[in-house]
């Protein structure tokens, strides 16, 4: 919840800039998390498969600075799964990462 909490209030600030009022916590999604589902993007990512980490923390982000907001988590965040991908692509394997489970 530590990482998660930013990234939603980030994306929640977003969204309200954008004229979309939206509440969501990481409670909300430790449901989802927590659930036997594999996400889409971690499915792309063990398929070495680019992911939509563009579409998602990245939209937040380029959003984020369209409005002047600080969005500092979720452009970490973009930028950490790129160069996961980047990795991945150079070396033909998949880099070990933690289980969002435990973040």
């Amino acid at each position: 919840d530590t990482l998660k909490a930013p990234i939603l209030a980030e994306g929640c600030a977003v969204a309200a800039a954008e004229g979309v009022p939206l509440t969501i916590d990481p409670a909300f999604v430790n449901r989802f998390v927590t659930s036997d589902n594999i996400t889409s993007m971690l499915q792309d990512f063990r398929r070495g498969r680019p992911s939509e980490i563009d579409f998602l923390n990245g939209a937040i982000a380029g959003l984020g600075e369209k409005y002047g907001l600080p969005v500092p988590v979720n452009a970490f965040v973009t930028r950490l799964v790129k160069a996961l991908e980047a990795l991945q692509r150079e070396h033909g394997t998949t880099p070990r990462v933690p289980s969002l489970r435990k973040i």
